[in-house]
């Protein structure tokens, strides 16, 4: 009998946890939009691109973005660090959707979605649509989504593959004197683009055996050192104080 009840209590204990733990957030990302012709906001409206995920989906997403792709794709420390609501891109905010997604398989399901694949492909393709609506206009949210979409591959993508969204990146980068305007001494995020823009463009060329863009004369060796050691701090310690960050929201 004490066993039973012991057992009853600590059934109510996991549930306590987990409706704490599920417990709808007092932020969310916050998309906007401006000067975006009425047609094309309707459609964009009708395909489902400028609507948030369903809150739990989109807080374990959040969760794995945090711990398995923040870490070499450093874009938004300057959000999650501060727990607050700051991604405005709606393509920013699909692509960061996209390449957490990779790691939430049963949630994927519980969602609706009838498999991690389908959720992703319908991911990425809200996020190519916002993108081939041309109505992002900071160069450096696109950049940051480009990066991202990189992390979708399958063979019925044709001719816009990884490399592909690498390549616009790339341009619009060097569009933007990028490289010109680094900062030496500190991780900002002009820095931050381009090294991650430094190391997609060479698991991108190992992955589809293409030659690299990017050469190592078009970083500064005097900030090398620093970037290294930066970027070792964040993937080192950040993580897990941006997920606690989450977790307590």
């Amino acid at each position: 009998m004490h066993d039973f009840l012991f057992q009853q209590e600590e059934d109510r204990g996991e549930e306590r946890e987990e409706e704490q733990r599920y417990t709808e957030p007092t932020w969310r990302f916050n998309i906007r939009l401006l000067n975006v012709p009425r047609d094309i906001y309707e459609y964009l409206m009708a395909a489902g691109c400028l609507g948030p995920l369903p809150w739990k989906l989109e807080y374990e997403i959040l969760r794995m973005y945090v711990r398995y792709v923040h870490p070499v794709s450093t874009f938004l420390a300057d959000i999650i660090g501060k727990g607050e609501s700051k991604i405005k891109s709606a393509l920013l905010y699909q692509a960061v959707m996209l390449a957490g997604s990779a790691f939430v398989k049963d949630h994927a399901k519980a969602a609706g979605y009838s498999s991690l694949v389908d959720l992703r492909r319908k991911l990425f393709w809200k996020a190519k649509l916002l993108h081939e609506a041309g109505i992002e206009f900071d160069p450096y949210s696109r950049i940051q989504a480009l990066i991202l979409m990189t992390l979708w591959h399958e063979d019925s993508m044709g001719q816009k593959d990884p490399p592909y969204w690498l390549d616009i990146a790339l341009s619009t980068a060097k569009h933007m004197q990028l490289s010109e305007n680094l900062h030496s001494g500190n991780f900002c995020l002009q820095n931050r683009i381009w090294w991650c823009l430094y190391v997609r463009d060479r698991i991108i060329a190992l992955a589809f055996g293409r030659r690299i863009n990017i050469l190592r004369e078009d970083i500064w060796v005097s900030v090398w050192g620093t970037w290294m050691r930066a970027w070792i701090r964040m993937t080192a310690t950040f993580w897990s104080a941006w997920e606690m960050t989450l977790l307590n929201t």
